[in-house]
């Protein structure tokens, strides 16, 4: 069991299983983060590059990725986030993950 939280607002807990893949592992941890972030900051995290709204931590196919609601071509691996966002942004265009 993993816990994010602070004293303020309260310990969310999210249970992972080595038996499961990275991927799951990831997602799970990734959706429970992302609530806690969210709640703590009020401000949502990753967000997408195209609308600054916030990405959802989704499982296909058994891959965790990061999906933006508004544009569902924007996509990356969760644990790659950072490295697509500057990759994209070094290219001078945000393109699609595929």
């Amino acid at each position: 069991m993993v816990y994010f939280g602070s004293p303020d607002m309260g310990i969310r807990g999210c249970q992972v299983f080595r038996e499961q893949a990275r991927s799951q592992r990831r997602y799970f941890l990734a959706e429970t983060a992302q609530d806690v972030v969210a709640k703590e900051t009020a401000e949502p995290r990753p967000v997408c590059p195209l609308h600054s709204r916030p990405m959802a931590a989704t499982l296909d196919e058994g891959r965790g990725l990061w999906k933006c609601f508004d544009h569902p071509s924007m996509i990356c691996e969760i644990g790659q986030y950072w490295v697509w966002r500057e990759s994209q942004r070094a290219g001078g265009s945000i393109a699609p993950h595929t």
